[in-house]
């Protein structure tokens, strides 16, 4: 039987930041991004529940019979360090174990632009405004996608960025417009964009062609309130702000079983941190929802205007 010493082995000797052990089909590798064969034969149940089980001490033994899911790590020596999760698929054991690199790579290594290095360089970032988004259908279990995005305009202290996933063939699966405003970090304040750091962006593109969206969302005038919510650890990104996603995430717990989402925008007033209570008010339209975020004083933090996909679409 292979072990895992011999797949992390290998897969590192071929550059591979994840391995994947999954019943039916040979140890993949990613390498560069794709998933690739690693040359051995297709694991059976037994062989996976062997390997999986093999990097498991008795406590995290206990706690996966219990939860059927585990995450954490471990390391084997002159080989590295990884962080592992592994899980139940189809009543059989899997995982997918990622390598926790000892040395902190330079930007240029990783491919990070000059223009990036250079907002680090000035204390400068780009914070999100608005979206609008809207899903034309859901990719497939496995399906393969293309993720596209350009910036098309800048303004004062506004950029605007066009973002699309689409299929191999080019059918949008998902298109998206949003606004940025320009943060000077070092001032805490608004910044005005130069024509230097412009130029970082080269010449763009031309505009996406969506459905027209009102500047603002309105809260309509019948709101109901929903129990309180408090900004989590797992809420947190590396700003140590409430990521933008997880206002959508949690407005989306807000709605019906059953709500499928067609379109949604929203506009980001205030950041929520760590410990924060938001208090949710959600309000009926014709085309779906409207979720707003907001403090104990009643000020905003985030509007969410959530459109449901009809039966005929």
């Amino acid at each position: 039987m292979i072990t895992v010493e011999q797949l992390l082995m290998t897969a590192k000797e071929q550059g591979a930041s994840d391995v994947h052990i999954t019943v039916g089909v040979p140890p993949k590798m990613r390498v560069n991004g794709e998933l690739l064969d690693l040359d051995y034969p297709r694991l059976m149940p037994d062989d996976c529940e062997k390997i999986v089980l093999s990097i498991m001490n008795e406590r995290q033994l206990a706690m996966f019979k219990e939860n059927g899911e585990l995450d954490f790590s471990f390391s084997i020596p002159q080989v590295g360090r990884y962080r592992v999760n592994v899980f139940r698929q189809r009543g059989s054991v899997a995982c997918a174990m990622r390598i926790v690199g000892t040395e902190v790579p330079k930007p240029e290594q990783l491919g990070v632009p000059q223009s990036v290095i250079d907002l680090y360089d000035k204390k400068r970032a780009w914070w999100l405004n608005t979206w609008q988004i809207l899903i034309d259908r859901c990719p497939g279990l496995g399906e393969r996608i293309k993720i596209s995005t350009w910036p098309y305009g800048f303004k004062g202290i506004y950029g605007y960025r066009n973002f699309t996933i689409t299929d191999l063939e080019g059918n949008y699966l998902v298109r998206a417009d949003s606004c940025w405003f320009f943060y000077d970090l070092e001032n805490n304040c608004p910044a005005r964009v130069t024509q230097d750091e412009i130029r970082g962006y080269g010449a763009g593109e031309q505009k996406l062609e969506l459905p027209p969206a009102p500047r603002k969302i309105v809260l309509p005038k019948d709101c109901q309130s929903a129990e309180p919510v408090t900004a989590a650890r797992h809420h947190i990104d590396t700003n140590q702000h409430v990521n933008n996603a997880q206002y959508v995430e949690i407005a989306r717990e807000l709605l019906p079983e059953k709500f499928t989402i067609r379109e949604l925008r929203t506009e980001y007033k205030k950041a929520a941190v760590l410990g924060d209570v938001m208090y949710p008010k959600i309000g009926k339209t014709a085309e779906g929802y409207v979720v707003s975020l907001q403090d104990a004083a009643g000020n905003v933090l985030a509007n969410i205007w959530l459109a449901e996909k009809r039966e005929d679409e």
